[in-house]
């Protein structure tokens, strides 16, 4: 028998693949108790090529798969805090101040927004007693002709508005050790 390729060469190897007789000079394969031609080995080369390709295609499809459900959870706890900050903060805050709402309803229109801008320029109070700073003394409430009352001690700063009955309260105060305000009617 002679070679496919080297038809002057006399050959006893026949190629694994495609049956072919091939000599020693076309014998690519890398075992020598196989023999295999040129094109075979090309084609066997491609083939665990294609099947590698497909592998790697089918391991970045998972992992960006993987990544949009961790983009997608991501949102989902980002929505989830958003809604709760909406829902709870202002829950939170209306629990802080110890108002009845029945006197805040009963107040004229014009004066519930003394009574907030009151409410508001106690809590700029707290913030500046929290940090460790007295209020300007000539602070006062919208709608209030005196400044707030200043009452340190060694141990505490209260400061209160001298006319709370202005705003529909007995008492209207914070302190550096309560710096939320406190509204008694």
């Amino acid at each position: 028998m002679r070679c496919t390729n080297h038809p002057s060469i006399e050959t006893d190897f026949w190629c694994k693949a495609c049956k072919q007789p091939i000599c020693e000079q076309c014998d690519l394969a890398q075992d020598p108790k196989i023999h295999q031609c040129a094109k075979c080995v090309a084609s066997s080369a491609v083939e665990d090529f294609d099947r590698e390709s497909e592998s790697l295609a089918e391991n970045l499809a998972a992992i960006e798969e993987k990544s949009e459900q961790q983009q997608a959870r991501a949102t989902r706890i980002k929505w989830s805090i958003v809604l709760a900050a909406v829902i709870i903060v202002p829950w939170r805050l209306s629990s802080y101040f110890e108002i009845d709402p029945s006197v805040i309803s009963a107040l004229p229109i014009y004066e519930k927004d003394l009574v907030d801008e009151c409410i508001y320029t106690l809590l700029e109070v707290s913030d500046l007693l929290q940090a460790g700073l007295r209020p300007p003394l000539d602070m006062r409430c919208a709608g209030s002709n005196l400044s707030l009352l200043v009452q340190e001690s060694a141990s505490n700063t209260i400061v209160s508005v001298q006319d709370p009955q202005n705003f529909g309260f007995s008492t209207m105060s914070v302190s550096q050790n309560d710096p939320i305000p406190r509204l008694v009617d």
